[in-house]
């Protein structure tokens, strides 16, 4: 009897026909894989390689449970089955649980239709132990009632794979565990009882559960049973399964309170450092500088003007400027008025630039004469550099705002494919600087880079760690940050000590500083943030430089800036850990389940944030706000925590461990990127039916974005990803546009109907479609073309096409690199050639940083020539 014996109900039997009718209302809607490991559910990874612990209750607890049963196996495995399952919701918060199990041993030896059983178990925290035993116990009865429907099709019905029963329970005494053998479980739990006693035997895949991990979820269990087994009618959300060891750990990492300056907003505190340090220099940028002094008039002159215009407390000031003196002289000024900045950078599409406008309602922008405005503003447009400003007193405002007004908004990546504004006090500013056992020791001395864009959260970082601690700023053009080997020198010519990174970046960085064998540089502190660290990266950096001070932070824009602190050692190096350290001090960070339980030490869960780092929420989005910012009771008070949505675990020693996210949302080269955000941008596009952007690996911890889409017309010449690119620059910032656009005939998807990401992943980066063949026109195209057609023995070259398309390799990628790099005179990364694929837009990179090189170099010269005509004025008055 085949499979289609089963699928097709016109040939079942009545008992047959009872069954499947059963399991389809049983299995019935969406079902997630239970799994102790959240945030692993999806994983695809190494084959499995099953271990075993053997383990045996303690006497009163395995006597107590045998006493329930009342000797009993059948009630027995209806308990155990229903301890586990509350123990999964406890780790997870998942409340829709799944375990399997198998039929009871059968006399007769022969090969039976079933022999596994999917057990399906609601659990709540409303719910009591005995509740949820005595639904274990119906659930076990009918599903034994019902045993004889084949497994497979009981899955398939329910749009599920085998794998699907991660966690399975069975009692020894009634139950065979060769039965499980097609379950693929990668926990199994296989009880014994002896008279009154309880042992188990656990097998689990140690390519995903460590063996601490196990002893660990027994060690749990116990304190289960110690709280339940006298209290059985009591609610399960008062029953905790954290064991005292837990409690230790936690409360004593959370014990961050610090004092700060609460009375302190940034323009005070930036004021009193212009009459500590008036003559120190404030801020460089290319041949200009100003003092404290200087700047402070000027910001003052400006905030007078902003003031007499109705700029106040809680006025929003959009700021559209690229990096310049002028920039930073308008954060201040529009701090100094009251206000609050929202900074848009120049070179966001204009589409970007206008949602920004509209959701944030800001009356005024700020900007310069010579930057092309934002179509349809109906607000005041006021500039920073207008003549007029002159007229205006230089002196102190009277302060109208205090700690808990608006410092500033920052725009994040939304999931209904526009961004959403995350409102910040100048409370949440001061103590990310100043408060009690600050691990940093910033002073005047210290020479900052403001490198990131000031519409990135790090940028907040770079700017009032220099100014509100006396120290330096050095603001760097566009065009400057590409070009690594000049930020090598400038940050040597500048003496600079603090660096701020993400990690992306700093590869790159490292291995330009690391050609020059001599130190030239003077950093004291290189603080990484934005995205997840692999430090097995920073090895050759550390030999090289083992007295800089390397800072791993973890942070998020609505809990400003920075949330955990960790300093990399050699250890770490050596170990290559994701860790993230302990909780910044002002700032307690629980790792929670699904139902904000915080979970015990090595549980994988939600990092919820709290403490004065917390922002106010999102700018007029109530509903997003109260969703994301939730107070919840913390031991014996309440706390506004935020829910990141990303994954970590508490480690024995007190450190987090960054797993991952929970939801669509990655970061790449430090930019946070909802890729849902992406995707609706694409759908948006008149001639795509259908599509899908996830990130794609191309080194350990180096991912570049991939779309895949369907068009409605499925002829190759209707594909142009050129096109597509060029539709979404008018959309979306650069750093959002996938690196590969890929088209499909349809998304593939799971036996569930999800998307199948392991067969996007194991696709070609190969891009097809109707683009024109365009011959190399300039020098560099024709440069880079010439490489290409060496390495991939190829002729002749499109400007439009990739690596993949020509027939090349990950291998030739590699090889493309060295040569590129050869031929060029300049550092050309695998990176960079997954994240400007074609011809023409790596050209068009390359092309900017030759040009920065030129401009430098011709500053030079005519540094020279000034230089030379200096010295021969000098000498023909020495003659006369």
């Amino acid at each position: 009897m085949g499979g289609n014996f089963y699928t097709n109900v016109s040939y079942l039997n009545d008992v047959y026909k009872k069954e499947y009718e059963y399991w389809q209302e049983k299995m019935a809607g969406t079902v997630e894989k239970s799994c102790f490991f959240d945030g692993n559910k999806d994983a695809q990874g190494p084959e499995s390689r099953m271990e075993s612990i053997d383990y045996s209750l303690p006497g009163d607890y395995a006597n107590r449970l045998v006493k329930i049963s009342n000797h009993s196996d059948a009630r027995l495995h209806v308990l155990l089955l229903a301890y586990t399952a509350i123990l999964l919701m406890k780790h997870t918060g998942q409340t829709d649980i799944v375990l399997g199990t198998s039929i009871y041993r059968q006399q007769a030896e022969e090969e039976f239709i079933n022999t596994i059983l999917p057990i399906r178990i609601t659990v709540t925290n409303e719910m009591s132990l005995v509740e949820v035993i005595s639904q274990v116990k119906q659930i076990v009865s009918e599903a034994i009632e019902h045993q004889n429907y084949p497994i497979e099709l009981i899955l398939k019905n329910g749009n599920q794979d085998l794998d699907f029963l991660d966690v399975s329970v069975i009692l020894e005494n009634i139950q065979d565990p060769q039965y499980l053998a097609r379950a693929s479980s990668n926990l199994v739990l296989v009880f014994d009882r002896k008279l009154e006693e309880l042992s188990a035997r656990i097998h689990y895949n140690a390519s995903l559960y460590h063996k601490e991990m196990v002893e660990v979820l027994m060690e749990h269990l116990l304190v289960l049973l110690e709280n339940s087994i006298n209290n059985p009618k009591a609610p399960l959300k008062e029953l905790t399964i954290l064991t005292k060891r837990d409690w230790e750990i936690l409360t004593q990492i959370n014990e961050t309170a610090a004092d700060f300056p609460e009375k302190a907003t940034i323009p005070s505190l930036f004021e009193e450092c212009v009459r500590t340090y008036p003559n120190h220099t404030a801020v460089v940028f290319e041949k200009e500088q100003l003092s404290y002094e200087q700047l402070n008039q000027k910001a003052n002159q400006l905030a007078h003007y902003l003031r007499e215009r109705g700029v106040t407390t809680e006025s929003i000031v959009a700021l559209l400027m690229p990096p310049s003196l002028e920039m930073l002289i308008g954060i201040l000024a529009i701090g100094k008025a009251g206000g609050a900045y929202l900074p848009i950078d120049p070179d966001l599409p204009a589409h970007r630039m206008e949602y920004m406008l509209k959701d944030s309602q800001a009356a005024h922008i700020l900007t310069q004469t010579s930057q092309e405005l934002v179509s349809h503003f109906s607000g005041e447009v006021m500039f920073v550099d207008d003549n007029k400003l002159l007229l205006y007193p230089d002196t102190n405002l009277e302060p109208v705002h205090d700690p808990n007004h608006l410092a500033y908004i920052i725009y994040t990546s939304g999931t209904t494919g526009n961004p959403k504004g995350v409102m910040v006090e100048h409370r949440n500013v001061v103590r990310l600087f100043f408060h009690e056992n600050n691990r940093f020791d910033f002073t005047c001395h210290d020479t900052w880079v403001l490198f990131h864009s000031f519409g990135f959260d790090f940028s907040v970082w770079e700017i009032f760690g220099a100014l509100l601690h006396g120290g330096k700023l050095v603001v760097l053009p566009h065009l400057q940050k590409r070009d690594y080997r000049q930020l090598v020198q400038r940050l040597r010519e500048e003496k600079v000590t603090i660096w701020n990174q993400t990690p992306s970046s700093f590869y790159q960085f490292i291995e330009e500083e690391l050609k020059t064998p001599d130190k030239g540089l003077c950093l004291r502190y290189v603080i990484f943030g934005g995205e997840a660290l692999l430090p097995a990266k920073l090895a050759a950096w550390y030999d090289k430089y083992p007295e800089t001070k390397l800072i791993n932070m973890y942070g998020i824009t609505e809990t400003t800036v920075h949330t955990t602190y960790k300093e990399v050692t050699s250890q770490q190096i050596q170990e290559n850990k994701k860790l993230i350290g302990v909780p910044f001090s002002t700032v307690q960070l629980y790792v929670c389940n699904r139902q904000g339980e915080t979970v015990p030490i090595g549980v994988v869960g939600e990092m919820w944030i709290g403490g004065e780092g917390v922002a106010r929420g999102y700018l007029n989005k109530p509903e997003l706000t109260k969703e994301r910012f939730q107070l919840r009771q913390i031991g014996d008070r309440m706390e506004r925590l935020y829910c990141s949505g990303d994954l970590g675990r508490y480690l024995p020693n007190g450190e987090v461990e960054y797993i991952g996210r929970r939801d669509k949302q990655v970061k790449i080269r430090g930019f946070r990127i909802e890729l849902d955000e992406v995707r609706s941008h694409l759908l948006t596009m008149e001639a795509i039916q259908e599509a899908v952007v996830m990130a794609r690996e191309i080194e350990e911890d180096t991912k570049i974005l991939c779309a895949y889409v369907v068009m409605k017309e499925k002829k190759e010449d209707r594909f142009d990803p050129v096109e597509i690119r060029q539709y979404l620059q008018t959309r979306v910032a650069d750093y959002m546009i996938p690196s590969f656009i890929l088209q499909l005939e349809s998304i593939p998807l799971t036996i569930n109907g999800k998307v199948d990401n392991t067969q996007l992943r194991q696709m070609e980066f190969k891009q097809s479609g109707k683009h024109e063949f365009v011959q190399p026109n300039t020098d560099m195209e024709k440069k880079i073309a010439e490489v290409w057609s060496k390495v991939l023995r190829t002729d002749p070259i499109g400007i439009h096409s990739t690596i993949f398309d020509l027939g090349g390799t990950s291998f030739d990628v590699i090889k493309i690199s060295k040569e590129l790099t050869e031929q060029l005179g300049q550092e050309i990364s695998v990176v960079t050639l997954f994240t400007y694929p074609t011809v023409s837009m790596l050209a068009k990179v390359l092309e900017a940083e030759v040009t920065v090189q030129k401009l430098q170099v011709d500053a030079r010269l005519d540094s020279i020539e000034e230089g030379k005509r200096t010295r021969l004025q000098k000498l023909r008055l020495l003659k006369k």
